[in-house]
């Protein structure tokens, strides 16, 4: 997974990069507004991706 996605942030269309806490969890949230994307936006961001890179 990258560390990070360009103007992809459901909220603002700001950048979403990948955290991880101390559990080894992960989670995706805006930079610009703080947003956490929840598992059913983070599936729709991941599938939005994988599309456009298949089509590339």
């Amino acid at each position: 997974m990258p560390l990070g996605y360009l103007r992809c942030c459901p909220r603002c269309r700001g950048d979403v990069f990948v955290e991880q806490d101390i559990f080894g969890g992960t989670s995706l949230s805006c930079l610009q507004c703080g947003h956490v994307l929840t598992a059913a936006e983070e599936q729709t961001l991941l599938d939005r991706v994988h599309r456009a890179r298949s089509v590339a």
